[in-house]
């Protein structure tokens, strides 16, 4: 069978009997096995669908649990998973003899579970790929997962993580409304790739669900040429949830190497998706009704909630290894935010970052943000154009407009133009492109751009005259065009180049020039004349001097009427400059520069000023200005910090947006917070 098949009937049954008798299941490496406490609940799920096809009367928590077979199964095959049950159970080693030593005719109650889990306890978390973290009693390294836990990572093939937070658990015990909650993921590192000949193909399926009824499901493209030390920053706006927690968010993420898998096995994942995302809404809705037997008012007193919740997991774990082919699969983790935690995280504003060790399979970290109902606000600072840079205090845009990715800006002739990715409420407008307008004393109000949907990335903007030309790639990995008249907006029409990230503009002289994240992993650049810029599916792209592996191009047109190019360095190390007057020049190293995200480039007092978002996870903001040939060192904002790559754009004095005490113009820094 091909990966890219469903797992059939017959296939599921046999992988069901070699886990009872300790076989490997499919084709996946032989993993350590668990302890049988570990497998309580998936036994009474087993052996309840074997009491089902008894006729017996199920009791409420093997009800419960058979649901979770219904949820995958119809009804005949759940008595088939019954039937094996009876045969391979009483001896499997999988469950503990509480439960096999038990005769079929009596049923296992959730009382029987509450009797039975003090022998038990601490015998779930004390398996080495199962972790407890509370965020408010953090190790001193601020370390999320332990070195003994990762390396269990590679030895199980997956791992669990409860994520609580002792110190605010005793506001969200006082609350009631659900919480809305994002939880974005921001990049990955690769500090080990795959044992594998050549560089990685890395992507991540994505299934979560929340105890409202909220259920999600991605898959993200494959990241290509990954290797030992690259980072990747994931496209704009993937998400790994969105939507309201009442008690508990569950999720699942699976790292996988595309090497051998066919096309059509993305599809088949989805599908297989879809039944995670079911289950963990299970997992949720258990873990809510299962916590009013457990008051937890203090932290110590968790354990036999915990150990419940991991059985749950483990539940998860073994039945998704009946329905999927693992050809690539790096690792499995399966994370149990309680709201308390999300708060925690929010409350923070931090970025962190969770390990995926496959052992030979390859190591990298995913680093991912939770954002609350009143996080990814565009923020922004202005610094008034004179000889000495000073930024003025950063302030809050319109309350009503909520960002995802990085803003983009431009000056028109009497207005500041702004464009972003939407992080509206419902999911489904978060592929959209939305635009505002400053007069110097207010933003219009937010409204969309007309066609400009499944957006991957940040916008790219550049104006003439009254013209503003905005281009952008999207989840067909094209590039897509549309333009501004000061009123409305055109759809220019599809590129057929493959493109992705954010793109760059900029004009130069009597030319519009593009830059791209295009094929071969190499920037990809147009020279387009005045007058063809609206016949958008005829630019022609070049590979651009320089060397290979650079990303994430930036561009701005300085006063000497020069292109300015600024771009990240091959495998994100570093930041480069070239300059275009009749040619490119060659490309140099911005000295101390470094970001793992598109920089902002705007002229400004006759120099070129550059601010990027900090690599690390203080998020601030700093900035450097270019004269001549020389780079000022990077000096830090004063007060701004960001969540994703800011955007910059100079206001000549004669437009009322630079206000009336700027005689020479205005600075304007637009970013995320």
């Amino acid at each position: 069978m091909s990966s890219d098949e469903p797992v059939s009937r017959s296939e599921r049954l046999e992988r069901l009997r070699a886990q009872l008798q300790g076989r490997p299941a499919g084709r996946r490496t032989p993993r350590a096995a668990p302890a049988p406490e570990t497998g309580l609940l998936y036994g009474v799920m087993l052996r309840g669908a074997a009491r089902l096809d008894a006729g017996l009367e199920l009791t409420g928590l093997e009800e419960e649990m058979v649901s979770f077979l219904r949820l995958l199964l119809s009804e005949e095959e759940v008595c088939e998973f019954g039937r094996a049950f009876r045969k391979e159970g009483a001896a499997s080693r999988m469950f503990p003899s509480a439960l096999t030593s038990r005769d079929l005719a009596d049923g296992y109650a959730f009382e029987d579970l509450v009797a039975d889990l003090p022998g038990m306890r601490g015998q779930v978390m004390a398996q080495p790929n199962m972790s407890l973290l509370d965020l408010d009693r953090l190790p001193e390294d601020g370390s999320l997962d332990s070195p003994e836990f990762v390396k269990a990572l590679g030895d199980y093939g997956h791992g669990f993580t409860m994520v609580t937070a002792s110190d605010h658990r005793p506001d969200v015990a006082r609350a009631s409304a659900p919480q809305r909650v994002d939880v974005e993921l921001k990049y990955f590192k690769c500090y080990r790739e795959s044992g594998e000949w050549g560089r990685d193909e890395l992507y991540w399926a994505l299934s979560a669900a929340s105890d409202t009824g909220v259920k999600q499901t991605s898959v993200t493209r494959e990241y290509g040429g990954i290797s030992s030390g690259d980072y990747q920053d994931f496209d704009a706006g993937t998400m790994l949830f969105t939507g309201e927690v009442q008690e508990f968010l569950t999720s699942r993420i699976i790292l996988w190497e595309a090497d051998h898998s066919p096309g059509a096995w993305q599809a088949e994942m989805r599908r297989t998706l879809g039944k995670i995302s079911d289950l963990l809404f299970e997992m949720a809705e258990r873990l809510r009704r299962y916590g009013g037997h457990y008051p937890v008012p203090e932290y110590h007193e968790m354990i036999d909630f915990i150990e419940i919740a991991g059985m749950i997991a483990l539940v998860i774990v073994a039945l998704i290894e009946l329905f999927t082919n693992y050809d690539d699969l790096v690792l499995e983790r399966t994370f149990v935010f309680d709201r308390a935690a999300l708060v925690s995280w929010i409350d923070r504003g931090e970025v962190w970052g969770w390990d995926f060790d496959g052992g030979s399979g390859g190591h990298s970290v995913l680093v991912a943000a939770a954002r609350g109902p009143l996080g990814s606000h565009p923020r922004m600072t202005t610094a008034i154009s004179a000889p000495t840079t000073t930024w003025g205090p950063d302030t809050a845009l319109p309350a009503t407009w909520t960002i995802s990715g990085a803003p983009a800006l431009t000056a028109r002739r009497d207005t500041l133009l702004c464009v972003s990715r939407g992080h509206d409420v419902p999911l489904l407008t978060r592929g959209r492109l939305y635009w505002s307008t400053y007069n110097g004393s207010s933003w219009s109000p937010v409204r969309q751009v007309p066609n400009a949907q499944n957006v991957r990335s940040s916008a790219a903007l550049a104006t003439y005259g009254q013209t503003t030309y905005c281009v952008y790639t999207a989840t067909d990995n094209k590039l897509h065009a549309t333009v501004f008249d000061g009123t409305s907006w055109t759809h220019l029409g599809t590129h057929s180049i493959a493109a992705h990230g954010t793109p760059a503009l900029a004009f130069h002289g009597t030319s519009l020039i593009c830059v791209i994240n295009g094929p071969g992993g190499r920037l990809h650049w147009a020279d387009v004349r005045r007058g063809n810029e609206t016949s958008f599916t005829s630019w022609f792209f070049k590979p651009m001097p320089g060397p290979a592996g650079c990303s994430w191009p930036a561009l701005t047109t300085g006063a000497d009427g020069a292109a300015y190019l600024v771009a990240l360095g091959p495998n994100y190390v570093g930041m480069y400059w070239s300059q275009l007057s009749s040619f490119w020049s060659d490309f140099a190293r911005i000295p101390g520069g470094q970001t793992v995200k598109p920089a902002a480039l705007a002229p400004n007092f006759g120099k070129i000023h550059c601010v990027i978002k900090a690599p690390d996870q203080s998020n601030e903001l700093r900035w450097s200005a270019l004269t001549g040939t020389t780079w000022s060192p990077f000096v830090k904002h004063p007060t701004a910090t960001s969540n994703d790559a800011p955007a910059l754009a100079y206001v000549h004095p004669t437009n009322p947006a630079a206000g009336p005490d700027a005689p020479h113009g205005r600075l304007f820094c637009v970013y995320r917070d």
